[in-house]
């Protein structure tokens, strides 16, 4: 359940490195500052785990792999109760995780994360509260499209068929983030043209951007804050290869749909630059969040 992860990454370079009132992006050897970077989810109902603390890179410095920050002291604040939970470092995965089963994670409950790391010589803190959706959240099966269809297939009309989620909403929830993950993802099970009228990507091209074409992210903004069902087709454009396919819609906090909504959005019309909507506090980038998740699997078939 990780749907923003690698784009974080691509991204936590560059912050705290922009000019204002220019149009370029400054690089000077004093414009860096150190950042604890926050890459982490809670889920109802789920043990805490994948909490990713990590550190930024000055742009034109020699960028790392290993960002992970292995030493901090990070803790979850259930705000209900104020009891404090400290999480450890897995160090298979590289995140953070609570390792016991006393931190139960309810619907539409305020959590508190903290950190406090050493980075470059200096301690940094940081913080972030997330409030988890409210229950009722639940992609509707009987009520979806989502066996199996061949690629690009058309009804009696002449029209082409979607696979379509039909999902009850959570309340007071307008941001929801859909993952399509192809299963099978390999060059031998990739929709070559013609049969893929997206044009001529050969294998090479598929190789190179392998990630960008299993894994897509669409969203669904601005639904009623109700209760009450929605629903998405999933277009052709977002289906790259043949096989089994997860679905997961996430019903997402403020946090994670400020986020989305302004991560590729970060110069004004003047050319000064500001940084997306974040939520975090104190010496870090980046996001905490909460989520309600719900999976289902489809085929798309040759």
């Amino acid at each position: 359940m990780k749907p923003f992860y690698f784009r974080l990454l691509g991204v936590i370079t560059i912050f705290f490195n922009a000019g204002c009132g220019d149009t370029s992006i400054k690089v000077g050897p004093n414009s860096y500052e150190p950042k604890i970077v926050i890459d982490g989810y809670i889920y109802p109902g789920n043990i805490v785990q994948d909490i990713r603390i990590m550190r930024n890179n000055p742009i034109n410095g020699t960028l790392s792999d290993d960002i992970a920050l292995d030493s901090a002291l990070v803790t979850i604040t259930d705000l209900q109760t104020s009891m404090v939970y400290p999480l450890i470092f897995d160090k298979n995965g590289k995140a953070y995780r609570y390792d016991s089963t006393d931190l139960v994670i309810g619907y539409n409950k305020r959590y508190r994360l903290d950190v406090q790391a050493e980075i470059d010589g200096k301690v940094l803190n940081a913080s972030s509260i997330t409030t988890m959706p409210d229950s009722g959240f639940q992609i509707l099966e009987t009520e979806s499209i989502i066996d199996s269809l061949t690629y690009r297939q058309r009804n009696t009309l002449g029209r082409l068929e979607n696979f379509l989620l039909r999902f009850q909403r959570s309340p007071n929830t307008s941001f929801y983030a859909i993952s399509i993950t192809s299963l099978d993802a390999d060059t031998s099970t990739f929709i070559y043209y013609p049969a893929n009228p997206a044009g001529n990507i050969d294998r090479n091209e598929v190789l190179r951007t392998f990630e960008y074409y299993r894994h897509i992210m669409i969203y669904v903004n601005n639904t009623p804050i109700s209760a009450g069902i929605s629903e998405r087709s999933i277009d052709w454009a977002d289906i790259w290869f043949y096989g089994r396919y997860q679905i997961i819609v996430y019903a997402a906090d403020r946090n994670y749909r400020d986020f989305c909504l302004s991560f590729d959005n970060v110069e004004e019309q003047d050319g000064n630059y500001h940084e997306p909507a974040m939520h975090i506090q104190g010496d870090g980038i980046g996001v905490f969040g909460s989520m309600i998740a719900d999976t289902v699997f489809v085929k798309v078939l040759r």
